[in-house]
Parts: structure tokens; sequence; C-alpha cells
């Protein structure tokens, strides 16, 4: 997935997922994206072979990367539930105001 993101993003995002094809500076971001996921790949491969503080070290930013992912999906789900009572109050207020016009 790393790939996919900063190799060719203009060839691979749209048959993965369905983007358009993207301008300049965006290609730019998606190559970042690309880095860090590397980054973070190669940080969790050595501390899986190297063991000792680096393996601490690997733990720790997997539980960063894990626990925003968490959030992210907590934050979603918060604004899943504000969106349904949001519906709720206005089908209440549509009744009330059909019901008296």
């Amino acid at each position: 997935m790393a790939l996919s993101h900063g190799v060719d993003p203009n060839r691979i995002l749209p048959k993965l997922l369905q983007i358009l094809p993207i301008e300049g500076d965006v290609v730019h971001v998606f190559r970042a994206m690309m880095g860090l996921y590397l980054a973070t790949i190669v940080l969790w491969l050595l501390g899986a072979i190297r063991g000792g503080p680096l393996m601490r070290t690997a733990l720790m930013g997997e539980i960063v990367l894990m626990s925003g992912l968490a959030a992210g999906r907590l934050l979603d789900l918060l604004l899943v539930a504000w969106g349904v009572l949001c519906l709720k109050g206005f089908d209440c207020h549509a009744a009330i105001t059909e019901t008296l016009a």
C-alpha cells in the first residue's frame, strides 16, 4: 500500500481506490506518506530482528500509530451518533411543522 501512494499515484490509485488523477503538489504529499509508511515498516522490522531497546522503540511507534487510528475511528463513531441525533431532531421538527401546517 505504501508503494501505491508514492511510486506512480496517478496510475495506481485510480485502479485501487477509484481516486481521480492527482496534480503537482498533491503527488508530493502522497510520496511523503509513502516515505512515512516505509520508514515505519523499517523501524518495526529492525525492532523485531534486533530486539532490545530498538524493539521498545518500535513497539512505542506501533502504539502511537495504532492509537491514532483508533482515535480516528472513535471520532467517526461520535460523528455518526451526532448525525443520528440531528436526524432524529430534524424528523421530529418536520413532523411538528407538518402537523401545524
